[in-house]
């Protein structure tokens, strides 16, 4: 009888502190997640903030130019996603993959001087504007 009750104690304490692990590494994966999407909707703002600017800068330098490249890079990947850029609807995406998230941006309304032509590209490549001032149009490659 005191052998059963020794293996029955052990057994619930082996459950008890099976729980109490799981339930601790439950919630620091969870805040992990939570940090992780904070950081990706920063980056997606950052992103398509540092795009706007990019934009504005082209559409007022040079003014003898035809057309104005400007080529950028953006980390491959933010908290293990990576991001799709894309001109459409004349506004500005920012999509975070995998999980589809986007924000859309008017491109600090430079879309209302400028077509914004339906392109997009992806963080993994180098990224170029392309702004050609005969067509008064912006392209994202």
């Amino acid at each position: 009888m005191k052998a059963q009750s020794t293996i029955i104690q052990f057994i619930l304490f082996f459950l008890i502190g099976l729980t109490i692990f799981i339930s601790v590494g439950s919630l620091f994966k969870y805040q992990s997640d939570l940090l992780r999407q904070d950081v990706v909707t920063a980056s997606r703002g950052l992103i398509s903030d540092y795009l706007s600017s990019i934009a504005v800068i082209e559409y007022d330098s040079c003014k003898k130019c035809d057309w104005i490249n400007i080529t950028t890079s953006i980390a491959n990947t933010t908290a293990d996603y990576y991001v799709e850029m894309k001109f459409e609807e004349n506004s500005l995406f920012v999509t975070t993959q995998p999980d589809s998230a986007t924000v859309r941006s008017s491109a600090s309304k430079i879309n209302e001087s400028v077509s914004l032509l339906p392109s997009s590209t992806s963080s993994i490549q180098r990224i170029t504007l392309t702004y050609d001032k005969n067509k008064n149009n912006i392209v994202i490659q």
